[in-house]
Order: structure tokens, then sequence, then C-alpha cells
């Protein structure tokens, strides 16, 4: 029997667990993140999609052939009657063996530095994805507010599209136009979706999760802004002027100015 829920691994009862086999199906961060840099990279620069794909279909074609060359010496070796060294049989296969795998082995070198300066021109569109990552965690986080507040991954996908295929700038900072017109209309097309009241919450929430990940907010004073004091302290209770201040504070925000 398969049970289904929309509940993270986090909100169930923790006897469960013991009663259960709890199997996470949610998409993880670094896969997120990688799904989104395929996307980006299939449209920003196709041959690059199309080389790495060719690449790895060529490395697994290698390592499957590595493996039934050992899987064929180890089968005569097993069955070898006699003196393995005066059977011509084995001595052919194993000299064709070995100037096969040395061609395999020159090939996966290759595939190998080749690998390589795709990965380094694929990070050049890294920023955007985890971007994009840390945007849909943001409107995943929404369903703490309102239960139907529900996001689509591949509506996002759709939205990210929209935005490669809007995007004018084809200068050297289109990276960073990009970030910021895909935060920009996430922003704009999440708010159509939720209540007037929460569209501000989700100003601050988007604005936090770049700030914090980019350091420009202590954690410590991210705490005391969300909880205030926590903790017994000498002297006066903090005044109501200086608890309304830090209610404001949130404009000062970098990224919240972009979006109020």
């Amino acid at each position: 029997m398969v049970l289904a829920t929309k509940l993270s691994p986090s909100e169930l009862a923790p006897e469960l667990y013991t009663q259960l086999s709890v199997v996470n199906f949610r998409v993880t961060p670094a896969s997120l993140e990688e799904q989104l840099l395929n996307q980006i990279v299939a449209h920003e620069a196709p041959h690059l999609e199309e080389q790495r794909s060719v690449l790895v279909t060529s490395i697994a074609k290698d390592l499957e052939l590595k493996a039934a060359i050992q899987e064929k010496i180890l089968l005569l070796l097993a069955n070898a009657e006699g003196d393995i060294l005066a059977d011509d049989t084995f001595l052919n296969t194993l000299r064709d063996s070995r100037t096969t795998y040395a061609a395999i082995e020159r090939r996966m070198e290759e595939a190998s530095a080749t690998a390589d300066r795709l990965e380094e021109t694929r990070q050049l569109y890294k920023l955007l994805s985890h971007r994009g990552t840390l945007l849909y965690l943001v409107l995943r986080a929404l369903s703490h507010l309102n239960p139907f507040y529900q996001w689509s991954l591949e509506a996002f996908k759709f939205q990210l599209q929209s935005t490669l295929q809007s995007c004018q700038d084809k200068s050297e900072t289109r990276g960073q136009s990009l970030q910021e017109l895909f935060t920009w209309e996430v922003y704009c097309s999440t708010c159509r979706g939720l209540f007037e009241s929460h569209k501000l919450v989700l100003a601050f929430m988007i604005a936090k999760a770049l700030d914090t990940e980019a350091g420009n907010v202590p954690r410590k004073v991210l705490e005391f802004f969300l909880r205030g004091i926590t903790e017994e302290s000498k002297g006066h209770a903090c005044p109501p002027q200086v608890r309304l201040g830090m209610l404001r504070s949130h404009v000062r925000l970098p990224h919240c100015k972009t979006l109020l």
C-alpha cells in the first residue's frame, strides 16, 4: 500500500517513521539548481548543452565497453584449462583487449578535459540558477501563510523560460539583468494569487532570502528583528518607539527597495 501526502518530512509525526517507510520525493535545492541550470544553458548556449549530452553518452558507452572487456577476460580466465600462456585464443583476446582499452582511456581523458571546459562555461549561468532556486524556495514557504498557496515547479520553469526570451539585454551585463528581471517577474506573477495582506510579506521574504544569501544581514540582527529580545537582560525593556522603528526597518534591506 502506498500513501501520498503534501506534508514535508519535518511535519510528519515521529511515530510514523517507525511504522512506515517514508520516501521524500520533494525536489532538493541542489537538484533544482541543476535543473534550472540545464534549462538556462539550453536556451542561452544550446551548442554547449548539445556537446554535453553527446559527451555524457560517449563516456557512458566507453565505460560500458570497458566493463565488457573486463568481463570477457575474467570469463576466459575462469574457463581456461592447462597453461593459459599457451592458449592462442586467450593471448589474442588479451592483446586486442589491451589495444581497445588503451584507446578507450585516451578517449576518456579527452572527454574529461572537454567536460571541464564545458563546466567552466556553464558556471557563467550558475548565478541565475541559484537565484531561481532561492525564489522557488520562497514560493514553497508561502504555504505556511495559507495552505492554498501551492506553486507548480513546471509553472516556475515556464516563468523562467519566459524571462529568458523576453530579456532584451545582449551585453555582458545580461546575467545581472536576467537575475533582476526574473526576480521582479516572479514577484509580480505571484502577487496575483496572494491576498493583499500577504503581498508585503512576500516582498520581505524575497528580500530576506536574497540579502541573507549575500551576507548583507547578520544572523543575530535578523533574529533580533524577527523575534526581538528572547533572553532576559538587565536594564529597561525595549521602548515602544524602538519596536516600531524595528518594524519599519525592513525598507532598509537592499532588495526590499526594488520590490516595494
